[in-house]
């Protein structure tokens, strides 16, 4: 079974790159998400960060939240989390659920950002509308802390 797995992860990451470097979006995105996982091909965060770049500069969101992940975690790139929370914020306009719960954690805790508990707020309450469970999480600490103004 995980021969064969694996066999199916490996056609994957074939196709995904033949498609990816046709200029396919979702392809490029996929195959950035290979190269992260390890699934398929070696973990490589440095290939897994120019097909993310690529997805991400054609407004894919999914590509933009994992692209963001990379920077703030020097995953393949030197670490940076004021582009991290770029990324982020694109993704989180583009309606990327994740991403906007990370918006809210970079207001919580001034990461990539001045720390603005309103904003970290608002970006959780997003979060949460959309079903993000630690968003909610968050904003009941957030609300039970936080002097009401």
């Amino acid at each position: 079974k995980e021969r064969e797995r694996q066999g199916l992860n490996e056609e994957a990451v074939e196709l995904a790159t033949r498609a990816a470097n046709g200029g396919l979006t979702d392809a490029q995105f996929f195959l950035g998400a290979f190269y992260a996982n390890g699934k398929g091909t070696n973990q490589d965060y440095t290939q897994a960060v120019k097909w993310f770049k690529l997805a991400a500069a054609k407004n894919s969101p999914d590509a933009q939240y994992y692209l963001a992940l990379c920077y703030a975690n020097g995953a393949g790139v030197e670490k940076d989390t004021s582009t991290a929370y770029e990324l982020w914020l694109q993704a989180a306009e583009n309606g990327q659920t994740l991403s906007q719960y990370c918006l809210g954690a970079c207001y919580d805790k001034g990461i990539g950002v001045a720390q603005n508990i309103k904003e970290a707020i608002a970006w959780y309450e997003r979060a949460a509308e959309n079903g993000n469970e630690q968003a909610q999480w968050r904003l009941t600490d957030l609300r039970s802390s936080t002097p009401a103004t």
